[in-house]
């Protein structure tokens, strides 16, 4: 596609479509659509575009191929914006800004995972991500990994670059970025079931569950002293929570459940609402809080965001919800955070080996259980190795946990309705636990 390609034709290709077909499949089924779509600029690529519209007030990034068809690997459309990011050949509105010389190489593999975002590997180098939702700044995709690369992190992959686009106001919006792809590197989901499920059938010891929690215990250990340390990108990092912070953790805590509530209807919302009245009582341990740490934390922490690679495990995606409001993305909150829904996310693991191995449901539990101290322990050892322990502070697990498993019913209802059994299953023995 050229630069002064005829703009209506494609906007009437994109109407025609509908926007809705141009976007992952998690976005789609969720993102309300307002308006027409309007096309405000195009980037030429090998093999497509990259077009930037807007739906009444909100602003897409839409990687083309074809006549104006959703692009995919095997299109070129993701490695020729791999190119143009490395060469820092975009124009216009469009500015690309690269960290350094990589090799992008031409062959494009499908991710195949559940994702709000696009993302492509492209030869044996690079990841690349559009923004299908791309907000003003600041960007702590951007941010958050040139802060660890200053103070030393080493267990993310490396940012290769990025590509911006500033609207006529002057707002800059992230539109993709571009980072090293990790040898080996399995998506997080997919090796912990697979992992549950080999001990299941009788192919592992439940150690070999165990021990990879408590590495990534660690792991998130190194991340949260890395984040508490001052950089030049984030000199102040670390504060205190005020009374207004705490009464904002309560107050999104029972949004959260009343919005569960709402949302969450037959058998599973019969349980909820039978035990609404514990997890309105877990949410009373945000009352004793009188001070606590705040630093940046990555916001949107499970084992999916955990990659198991050739040498161990990384800490990727540090955009936070894509769907969240920019500035909720990037402000400081408690590690314990962090924890509790990498914690969440090891249970939800045991809870869909469960369903899928209903008769080691007993068993299932204990390995639950001793992945989670695995990972705690690990966490809190590591931390005082690093003397940071102040940072996690344990009486913030809890209630976190359990807002995180309400969060679990209202994404299910709003983007992938097959999850709900989920937290179903894992509501009651979160609520059991002292």
């Amino acid at each position: 596609m050229a630069r002064t390609m005829d703009v209506e034709a494609l906007e009437a290709h994109i109407r025609e479509g509908g926007v809705r077909s141009l976007l992952p499949a998690q976005l789609a089924a969720s993102f309300p659509l307002r308006g027409q779509p309007a096309v405000l600029d195009v980037l030429p690529l090998a093999g497509g575009a990259l077009a930037v519209i807007r739906c009444g007030e909100d602003v897409i990034a839409l990687p083309l191929a074809g006549s104006a068809r959703r692009a995919r690997a095997g299109d070129g459309v993701f490695a020729g914006l791999a190119r143009t990011i490395v060469d820092r050949a975009a124009g216009g509105r469009f500015e690309a800004r690269a960290t350094g010389v990589v090799s992008s190489g031409e062959h494009e593999h499908a991710i195949d995972v559940d994702q709000s975002n696009d993302s492509v590997a492209v030869g044996d180098a690079i990841i690349v991500k559009v923004c299908s939702l791309p907000s003003p700044g600041p960007h702590p995709a951007i941010d958050v990994p040139a802060h660890l690369a200053e103070v030393g992190f080493r267990e993310t992959p490396a940012t290769v670059g990025s590509l911006t686009w500033s609207g006529d106001d002057g707002t800059e919006r992230l539109i993709a970025t571009a980072t090293e792809l990790l040898p080996a590197a399995r998506d997080g989901w997919d090796w912990h079931v697979s992992v549950v499920e080999e001990i299941a059938d009788g192919g592992r010891p439940p150690a070999a569950w165990a021990r990879p929690a408590a590495a990534l215990g660690a792991l998130v250990a190194r991340l949260h002293a890395a984040l508490a340390t001052a950089s030049s990108v984030f000199p102040t990092p670390r504060s205190l929570a005020s009374s207004g912070d705490v009464a904002s953790w309560t107050t999104r805590a029972i949004g959260t459940l009343e919005d569960a509530l709402a949302l969450t209807d037959r058998e599973e919302g019969e349980r909820l609402r039978g035990s609404e009245g514990a997890i309105r009582a877990a949410f009373d341990a945000f009352d004793v809080i009188v001070s606590t740490p705040l630093t940046r934390i990555h916001g949107d922490l499970h084992v999916g965001q955990l990659l198991p690679w050739r040498d161990g495990f990384a800490v990727i995606d540090f955009e936070g919800n894509p769907l969240h409001r920019s500035e909720d993305r990037v402000a400081p909150g408690p590690p314990a955070r962090d924890v509790a829904s990498a914690v969440r996310s090891l249970d939800h693991v045991g809870r869909i080996v469960q369903r899928r191995r209903p008769d080691r449901t007993a068993d299932l539990a204990a390995w639950i259980g001793g992945a989670r101290a695995a990972f705690l322990g690990s966490y809190t050892r590591r931390l005082d190795e690093l003397g940071a322990r102040d940072l996690f502070d344990a009486r913030l697990l809890r209630p976190f946990e359990v807002m995180q498993e309400c969060h679990e019913y209202v994404y299910a209802a709003h983007y992938l309705p097959r999850w709900r059994y989920v937290p179903d299953l894992a509501m009651p023995s979160l609520l059991e636990r002292p």
